[in-house]
């Protein structure tokens, strides 16, 4: 028997409280494809929360402000297009209330729950926080105390009403309270909340897989508490919760997209990254063959934030595509990876395919691509419901015109207005969770075992490289940029074409950095793939700040004979190299030594990456540049031997600026380049001409080009990068700025030592930040098997 208060709400105002169902309990959540029969969804009508997200759309993570009113009477629609076609809709909450009225326990756990969304905050008169202070915590009174405490909160809760206690939930107060000597012990001075704007977006805070139910991180702090919220449903209503995901992993369920029983889609981008992927894979959360990773590594908008933004399944051989992402010509195409299960390794997936150009792999895997233009995606045509048997809940006039006009498609539509829900950035496929589906054999013919050949043969693993046949590497990496810091130097001119001169950006102009470099790794990243030059792309999300060199692989990691991977202490941060290891580690075979440069590292403060250190992998020597007033190199030669290099040759060069002293020098890899076949080196920059043919001495065997110091300074010797294609042909990328200010004739003495030249424009990273495609390629020396 519940106390009076309770009952007295359940009697006297019967119209405010949610009906509680008796659900019995599902045990596991499952859906194995999209066009499978959906048979229970979870779904949250968006109340007080959302309106309050309205005060400010942007920072509330809405495309608009939100009229409630509308968007309720929507989302009803939606509810009631769900519940005529079968569907058992679960409300979160009617979850939350379920019970409640007549069971003491539940009751008891709705109250713990809403304990756990509200917070008292101590403050001084002039509202200064101070809960943190103990000495500030001590001059209060033991009543004074007592009111900040659990203790009282369970008090307050214990006498409110259920739809009272959800609201709570749903609205996260903070009650900020002054000692008061007056009326009362705690005088309430403000009150503040963190609403659950987002919770209607039942599709992000878990994914449920052909395996079952796992609980997100999610990246957004607005977001953050939606998953205990969720949780708490879950394990009220009975649900396995196979695991939850850990930071720094992030992931959202709007990234998930099930194929059947032999293959899913995760994207990877603005709100999941790779080690939340990681997580789910090592952990066979994911239930499938194979698992095709989608890598959103070139555009990252809010327009297109997850993969059910851009792609979604409307049959068991159709689907919708984002036409402006459809293609290897795409500035912005999406890239997979896929992962497949090794039963001889225990289950454990391998790379199977990499570098997949996404319409491409949808292609293979047997579905025909409905093309929607950017205003229908705009429009949420992407993101409709396939409640299965190829009928699609959808909210866009347009797209649905399209799809039925499809010869491809033979289904259902149901076009319904979402308009007051689309003002929040979702729709309803966002809004939907499925927790159940039947399977439908028409789903399943693409899903059988492959009988194939040994997994092995279809990997583009590597085998140990002990020895360098060549200068140039048939692999790349690519690290696609996470932070951008520009130093400030105010007095720096520059009259010269290479305006290298550093400023400092400010906050709003990073994010146009970063689109213009993505841009870039965009375009190199399909020239490399042109030539078949396998590309490895590394990312890192959620972003690390404060590390200016991340996005310049140069900078960060050298590649060297026996597998060896030199990650340098400039650059060094414990998670990226863990996680950059982890994606070599999937090329290298689980063979590549990931370590410093050095146990005495206070030797080495000069050494990052290979902008330091020139190789001659042919030669076996190392080249470094040095001052009269660097440290003694003894030990960074006594470093280079362990490497496998025979010898180290240092050379001074001094820089002269426009007033006549001596400038920093710059990094090795700006003074010194080494091809197969060639070297290019700036004459003018040496003091005393035997000097220079000392070094040249080292070059015999190849031809040398000298460039002048303003070529140099135009990025002649930094823009250049050798590479190898897979039939062996040595391949020249070389920056649009070098190219345009070399002489006919070096250009002429060039092409013979190369087979073809492939030239990139760098943009605003070179002309203005003096930043080169030396600094975005990083070759990765292991043979292809």
């Amino acid at each position: 028997m519940l106390p009076q208060h309770h009952k007295s709400e359940s009697n006297n105002n019967s119209s405010l409280i949610l009906k509680s169902r008796t659900i019995a309990p599902l045990k596991q959540a499952k859906q194995c494809h999209e066009n499978d029969k959906a048979e229970v969804v979870l779904v949250h009508e968006p109340g007080l929360e959302a309106l309050l997200g309205s005060l400010h759309a942007s920072g509330s993570l809405f495309e608009k402000p939100v009229n409630l009113f509308q968007a309720r009477k929507n989302h009803k629609m939606f509810k009631e297009a769900l519940s005529k076609h079968g569907v058992n809709v679960l409300d979160v909450r009617e979850i939350l209330a379920m019970h409640c009225e007549d069971n003491l326990k539940y009751r008891v756990e709705l109250e713990e729950l809403a304990l756990k969304c509200m917070k008292y905050v101590c403050v001084s008169a002039n509202d200064d926080e101070r809960t943190g202070e103990e000495t500030f915590y001590e001059d209060l009174t033991p009543m004074q105390k007592y009111l900040l405490t659990d203790d009282y909160k369970r008090e307050c809760l214990s006498a409110l009403g259920v739809t009272d206690l959800i609201d709570i939930i749903l609205l996260g107060p903070t009650i900020r309270l002054v000692p008061s000597s007056t009326n009362t012990p705690m005088r309430l001075e403000r009150l503040g909340m963190r609403p659950q704007l987002n919770l209607t977006f039942t599709r992000d805070q878990q994914v449920v897989t052909n395996r079952g139910l796992v609980i997100c991180n999610m990246g957004s702090l607005q977001r953050k508490q939606e998953t205990t919220i969720m949780k708490f449903c879950f394990e009220k209503l009975g649900y396995e919760i196979l695991g939850e995901i850990q930071p720094p992993g992030i992931i959202e369920g709007g990234d998930f997209l099930v194929g059947g029983s032999d293959v899913c889609f995760i994207g990877e981008g603005l709100r999941t990254n790779p080690d939340a992927i990681r997580q789910m894979l090592d952990n066979d959360w994911f239930g499938t063959r194979r698992v095709a990773v989608v890598h959103d590594y070139f555009d990252c908008d809010q327009q297109r934030m997850h993969l059910d933004t851009v792609f979604n399944i409307c049959s068991h051989n159709c689907c919708v595509m984002l036409e402006t992402i459809i293609g290897n010509e795409s500035p912005i195409r999406r890239i997979v990876t896929e992962y497949t299960k090794n039963e001889q390794l225990n289950g454990k997936y391998e790379v199977s395919k990499f570098n997949v150009e996404f319409s491409e792999y949808i292609k293979q895997e047997g579905y025909h691509i409905i093309p929607l233009t950017e205003r229908q995606q705009e429009m949420y045509g992407c993101n409709f419901l396939n409640i299965g048997d190829s009928t699609c809940i959808t909210v866009d006039e347009n797209t649905s015109r399209m799809i039925l006009q499809s010869e491809h498609f033979d289904g259902e539509i149901n076009l319904i207005d979402y308009s007051g829900m689309t003002t929040m950035y979702g729709s309803v496929h966002c809004c939907s969770q499925v927790l159940k589906r039947t399977s439908l054999e028409v789903n399943e013919y693409r899903n059988r075992p492959i009988e194939s050949t040994s997994i092995e043969q279809q990997q583009p693993y590597m085998f140990e490289s002990s020895e360098f046949k060549t200068q140039s590497s048939k692999n790349a990496l690519l690290i696609i940029p996470s932070y951008h810091s520009v130093l400030t130097h105010p007095d720096t001119q520059s009259r010269l074409p290479s305006a290298s001169k550093h400023e400092t950006i400010s906050n709003t102009d990073i994010s146009r950095i970063k689109e213009q470099h993505r841009h870039i790794l965009s375009s190199i990243h399909h020239e490399l793939l042109q030539y078949n030059i396998n590309c490895v792309v590394f990312t890192q999300r959620p972003d690390i700040p404060g590390d200016s060199t991340a996005h310049f692989p140069a900078h960060n990691i050298s590649s060297h004979a026996k597998n060896v991977i030199l990650y340098y202490k400039q650059s060094e941060r414990s998670e990226r190299m863990d996680n950059l290891s982890k994606v070599l580690n999937m090329f290298y075979k689980d063979k590549a030594i990931i370590q410093k440069n050095a146990e005495d590292q206070s030797a080495l403060d000069y050494i990052q990456g290979t902008a330091s250190l020139v190789f001659d992998r042919i030669q076996k020597k190392a080249f470094y540049v040095i001052s009269t007033e660097t440290i003694d190199t003894t030990k960074v030669e006594s470093f280079v031997k362990s490497l496998g290099y025979n010898e180290l040759v240092t050379f001074a060069k001094e820089r002269f600026n426009t007033t006549g002293s001596i400038d920093i020098l710059d990094y090795t890899n700006s003074h010194l380049f080494i091809g197969t076949k060639f070297v290019v080196i700036c004459q003018d920059e040496f003091i005393h001409y035997e000097d220079y043919e000392r070094l040249m001495d080292h070059f015999k065997d190849r031809i040398v080009i000298s460039v002048t110091h303003e070529q140099r300074l135009c990025n002649c010797i930094n823009g250049l990068v050798e590479l190898q294609s897979k039939d062996g042909k040595l391949i020249l990328f070389a920056s649009k700025l070098a190219m345009s200010v070399l002489q006919d004739e070096q250009v002429e003495q060039i092409r013979k030592c190369v087979d073809d030249i492939v030239t990139i424009e760098l943009n605003i990273l070179e002309s203005k930040y003096h930043v080169s495609l030396n600094n975005l390629i990083s070759p990765l020396f292991f043979d292809e098997i």
